[in-house]
């Protein structure tokens, strides 16, 4: 069985790793509920193993920029973002290894693929979630411009 089929496949027991993973690294202070935890992370998933089986880049990004807003909404920093997406990677090789695949060249392949559309997915959620820090930034700066003006 190829990746993106392993990954199909197993994608509700990668799911609840995943879930497991998140709200057991919850910062202080964020209430977080499973669903929530899990976000879009089934969608990124179902991109990944799209892009591996077309080779192709995904129709969009959404999934992967939602999952970023969305974490930045509940309070998380990109340190945990980063390392949701070290936990999908590292999960996800280890139960494929596990279950014994052939890697000759097409197993080899599978693995650079996986790893180019969970960069892709990578790059897409902390692109987002920094585009939310410098907007919060700004709304920041605005209110206090307002509430504070400079004096003539």
């Amino acid at each position: 069985m190829g990746l993106s089929e392993f990954i199909q496949a197993n994608q509700e027991a990668i799911l609840g790793a995943f879930e497991a993973y998140v709200l057991s690294h919850v910062p202080p202070g964020v209430d977080l509920t499973r669903a929530e935890a899990r976000d879009q992370a089934g969608q990124v998933l179902a991109d990944i193993a799209e892009v591996m089986r077309h080779r192709s880049l995904p129709r969009d990004d959404a999934p992967a920029q939602e999952h970023g807003s969305a974490r930045h909404a509940e309070g998380f920093d990109v340190k945990h973002v980063l390392g949701e997406y070290r936990m999908l990677r590292a999960t996800i090789m280890r139960m494929w290894l596990a279950s014994r695949p052939s890697l000759g060249t097409a197993g080899v392949e599978d693995l650079v693929r996986f790893n180019e559309a969970i960069d892709r997915a990578v790059d897409s959620s902390v692109s987002q979630f920094e585009a939310e820090v410098t907007q919060t930034q700004a709304r920041k700066l605005g209110k206090r411009a307002v509430d504070h003006p400079k004096p003539e």
